[in-house]
């Protein structure tokens, strides 16, 4: 699949990973970025939609994915 937009270019310009999650898929976006994430990684929620409430969401997310690994 040839991604377009900011995933494609991000992706060409040389970034390790980058994905684009689809709203309707059954993903939880904490779950994949803990699974993909280092220590100091940067995170960019770009999007419209529900990508605001995500990214609200997100901080509280990982501290319990976090919480449940400890």
């Amino acid at each position: 699949m040839i991604e377009v937009g900011v995933v494609g270019a991000a992706g060409r310009m040389g970034s390790e990973v980058v994905r684009a999650l689809d709203a309707s898929a059954d993903l939880h976006l904490a779950a994949v970025i803990d699974d993909i994430a280092k220590s100091g990684d940067i995170v960019v929620c770009l999007g419209a939609g529900n990508i605001t409430a995500w990214a609200h969401a997100l901080p509280a997310d990982l501290a319990a994915i976090a919480k449940g690994k400890a």
